[in-house]
């Protein structure tokens, strides 16, 4: 990770990296996923949430927050159950970003086991496993992630899906490209920011004034959410989500109908536009949303005016 300004950011690193090293690992050689069986016992709780992370991956960044706020870090599997349910004993009462984590921390893991006497153990078993096997799938060629998926979606207008195309295609004529391609322009400088040189991922996720309207939209959805480094990774990271009903269909087509119109925006000050303010683009997106949502009545019997005004309200009625 590295930070720039007040957003941290992650970096590109080919380095293995902790338990996403190993989920790749499951994912890309099936031979040892099939071969990997817990025996799960009255071992320590931390043990027992840090092997299911590592196998299913699907704790996500929720571990950490509930680690720091338990009372008892050395607290046994026994010492979490009660009556068939996983309990917190905590150091002080839990806000409600927190207790949320910690629903879902219990959601995740699942069915509370059968504890019986011993320790954990972890046995590797199987002809297809050997430490070669293990070793070609942690060092060979990692999985690349496709663009297509995101693209010519009924929902989303064809303008929308072509302008992720050419991004995803490193097509896409932002400043940097056309004096790349020999341009001419008054300077390389982003149009909305102005502060540093204007490529794709910086106009559509680390400019200043975009951000702004990411944040808005992002604490609206009561979510932490770490900014990617790329729209590629951010697509593939937005599907990634535990919301449900209103919110979940919104959420599908927020990030295409931001970043329309931010570029929508960059245009019109390109040439020689009204500048708006981020209030402004964030009503736009709104009303982007609204028009986009007409077909599948997202918004059915609710005004217009309440979505626009009262958004955080309306998107988790």
């Amino acid at each position: 990770m590295q930070a720039s300004e007040d957003v941290i950011l992650p970096i590109d690193d080919d380095d293995a990296q902790g338990r996403s090293l190993w989920r790749n690992v499951t994912r890309l050689v099936p031979e040892i996923q099939g071969s990997m069986t817990f025996q799960l016992k009255n071992g320590k709780g931390i043990r027992f949430w840090y092997e299911k992370w590592l196998v299913n991956g699907c704790l996500k960044d929720l571990f950490p927050v509930i680690f720091k706020a338990c009372h008892n870090k050395q607290a046994t599997m026994a010492d979490m159950i009660h009556e068939s349910n996983w309990i917190g004993v905590f150091k002080h009462s839990l806000n409600a970003n927190v207790q949320l984590e910690w629903d879902l921390l219990r959601r995740d893991l699942g069915v509370v086991p059968l504890l019986t006497e011993g320790d954990d153990e972890v046995k590797l078993f199987g002809d297809n496993f050997s430490t070669k096997v293990c070793h070609e799938a942690m060092t060979g060629t990692m999985e690349v992630c496709s663009f297509s998926k995101h693209l010519w979606k009924k929902t989303i207008p064809a303008k929308v899906s072509f302008l992720l195309w050419a991004v995803f295609n490193n097509y896409f004529p932002t400043r940097d490209v056309l004096i790349h391609r020999g341009v001419e322009a008054e300077s390389a400088n982003c149009v909305m920011c102005g502060l540093v040189d204007e490529t794709t991922d910086h106009l559509f996720i680390h400019c200043s004034k975009t951000f702004e309207v990411w944040d808005y939209f992002i604490k609206a959805f009561h979510v932490s959410w770490p900014v990617p480094g790329t729209v590629l990774q951010l697509f593939n990271a937005w599907e990634w989500n535990v919301l449900n009903g209103r919110s979940k269909e919104i959420w599908r087509l927020l990030h295409f109908a931001l970043l329309w119109v931010v570029w929508d925006e960059r245009n019109s000050r390109v040439f020689g536009g009204r500048h708006k303010s981020v209030y402004e683009i964030i009503l736009h997106i709104k009303q982007m949303l609204i028009l986009w949502c007409c077909k599948q009545d997202t918004f059915r019997f609710i005004d217009s005016s309440q979505v626009l005004h009262n958004w955080e309200t309306v998107i988790h009625m």
